[in-house]
């Protein structure tokens, strides 16, 4: 948090805030104008401005000029007035020479400073003693200004505190007064109230003065004389009811013997339905049965015929395979034969090339030293050719493999070709026969369809009985819960009748 931001918070006079302000910034003017002065001072001894000495001097002459700057503008003309005479004296001005000097000289030895360091730190002294002198006195008035402001805040408080108690007093006083007169009514309408918690509605509300206590005491007499009219009208209910009840009583015992004697011939005929219905579903299920089979029967036959079909059909493409086997293997041999010439061919050259290098290599051996070098190189043209040779007899020995292999699959495929041949006879024959099978089978079917079909006619008209027999059933269990319910709601309205009138027997509506 900012000085200025803890100013705003803690102290409420502007123009304290103003002024604390002001000599925040003459605080650190002063602050500055020493850095300034110390560094200035140590330069011009020195009579020579290092790089890190003319950074930190210009950074405290910028702080100093723009402090200037901010201090012209927060003080006011008459602050002002008293101000810069002290901070602008005429020697002041080789202050701003010597900083403009500093400001433009190169790094390196001093050319002829405008003062030397004893004349420069006497006026850069000078100068913090004037604005000390100006700081001293404004901190001086901020004093003075927060003891006025403390005797003003002391008395206003103390002022608001008397007020505060006065008028405590004086509600105090209201509040005894109103307490007293409130509980002088509420005690009346209690007494009021008393006999209507006790039941009795023959005594009248009396009623006194003329307030807002009055109204409700009026309100309150209305209120029991709607009271009592309908207790008096509840009154006579109660004699009524007492005498429907008992007419209700012996209609409903009448409407529950004839229900229990419904139901029970309901039941009897529900059961006999219940046995047809047994009957007509065991020779239903036996007929879905015989058709599901037949149904079975036929789709596995036709399944069988296409299974058929799609063997002739793969044995055929079996034998054209076959047959490009064994030419694919023909053709194979011929081309093993042709890479064992090709092969033979390459040995004879590795045999030569390992003729040659071993003359090379004796011719080297004559040549001494200088033909040490192509020995070397004959010695590798050896050992390639020794690696051909190897690699061919592994092509040759691979090559005899690969046609041994290809001998045995020509025979195995000869073979496969021959049973297969058997097999397409023997499917031909069972083809025969499952379409034999298939006649019979479409006969069953229809059979067991012409069947099934009178079953589900027997079986339709079946859950019709049963549908009518239902609802006869559910009428007549409607029939006993509805008297169920009757007699029920005839107790109900027996108690109620006997509990109203002992309730209004209780309150005392008319004056003995």
């Amino acid at each position: 948090m900012s000085f200025n931001n803890i100013i705003r918070g803690y102290i409420g006079s502007n123009q304290q805030q103003q002024s604390i302000q002001q000599a925040l910034l003459l605080s650190e003017l002063k602050e500055r104008l020493g850095q300034a002065r110390g560094k200035l001072n140590g330069v011009l001894a020195s009579g020579k401005i290092e790089p890190q000495a003319k950074q930190e001097l210009t950074y405290y002459i910028e702080e100093i000029n723009e402090l200037g700057q901010i201090i012209q503008f927060m003080f006011t003309p008459e602050q002002k007035a008293v101000l810069n005479p002290k901070l602008q004296h005429a020697n002041f001005d080789q202050i701003d020479s010597v900083f403009a000097y500093i400001l433009n000289h190169p790094i390196g030895m001093l050319d002829k400073p405008p003062l030397n360091a004893n004349a420069w730190f006497a006026l850069a002294t000078s100068k913090i003693q004037a604005v000390n002198q100006v700081l001293n006195t404004k901190w001086d008035n901020n004093i003075n200004l927060a003891q006025t402001q403390s005797s003003n805040s002391i008395t206003w408080a103390a002022t608001l505190m008397i007020l505060i108690i006065c008028a405590l007093i004086i509600l105090l006083l209201l509040n005894s007064v109103t307490a007293s007169i409130i509980s002088k009514h509420l005690q009346s309408i209690t007494h009021d109230l008393g006999y209507l918690n006790k039941g009795d509605f023959s005594r009248g509300i009396q009623i006194e003065g003329s307030n807002e206590f009055t109204r409700i005491q009026m309100a309150l007499c209305e209120t029991f004389q709607k009271i009592r009219s309908a207790m008096l009208v509840v009154q006579s209910n109660a004699l009524d009811t007492a005498d429907v009840s008992q007419h209700v009583e012996t209609a409903s015992s009448e409407v529950y013997e004839k229900s229990i004697a419904s139901k029970n011939a309901t039941e009897i005929i529900q059961q006999e339905v219940a046995d047809i219905n047994d009957a007509t579903a065991m020779l239903m299920k036996n007929a879905e049965d015989a058709q599901t089979v037949s149904i079975n029967l036929t789709d596995k036959i036709i399944k069988t015929t296409h299974s058929t079909n799609d063997v002739l059909d793969t044995l055929d493409k079996v034998g054209v395979s076959i047959d490009q086997v064994i030419l694919h293997a023909d053709t194979t041999k011929e081309k093993v034969d042709k890479i064992n010439t090709i092969v033979e061919q390459i040995a004879s050259i590795t045999e030569q090339t390992n003729l040659l290098a071993l003359n090379a290599a004796i011719e080297a051996a004559r040549a001494g030293e200088d033909g040490r070098g192509f020995a070397v190189v004959a010695g590798e043209v050896r050992a390639l050719a020794t690696s051909s040779k190897s690699a061919s007899d592994d092509i040759i020995h691979l090559l005899a493999e690969l046609v041994n292999s290809s001998d045995d699959v020509v025979s195995q495929t000869q073979l496969a070709k021959s049973t297969i041949g058997a097999s397409e006879d023997k499917i031909a024959l069972c083809r025969e026969e499952i379409a034999s099978l298939s006649e019979e089978v479409s006969t069953l079917s229809r059979s067991a369809e012409n069947f099934a079909s009178a079953t589900t006619q027997a079986m339709q008209s079946s859950v019709q009985i049963t549908q009518r027999s239902t609802e006869v059933q559910h009428a007549a269990n409607d029939q006993f819960m509805v008297s169920n319910e009757l007699q029920a709601a005839q107790t109900q309205l027996k108690d109620s009748s006997n509990q109203l009138k002992q309730t209004v027997e209780k309150f005392k509506l008319n004056a003995s």
